[in-house]
């Protein structure tokens, strides 16, 4: 089975992370468990070097935007979408 890598969100701090666990991770600052199955990733990727490319490419859009990482997650993927 292919793994595929994961942008998520920290429900509890907002943190920004890549995994390419399937169920659950830990989040890398708080380290409250994050389910993966309860909320949907911010982008996919089919390697760690482009999941790379998108977390960063996330997080410089939503520095420029002036939005903290404790944004719901609606607006987190509205910002990767536009």
């Amino acid at each position: 089975m292919r793994a595929y890598y994961k942008v998520v969100r920290c429900p509890k701090c907002g943190w920004l992370q890549v995994t390419s666990a399937e169920k659950a991770t830990r989040c890398k600052r708080c380290g409250s468990t994050i389910s993966l199955e309860a909320s949907k990733p911010l982008a996919v990727a089919a390697t760690a070097f482009e999941a790379r490319e998108k977390l960063l490419a996330l997080k410089a859009k939503l520095k420029k935007s002036g939005g903290s990482s404790m944004g719901d997650e609606g607006d987190m993927a509205s910002l990767w979408e536009g």
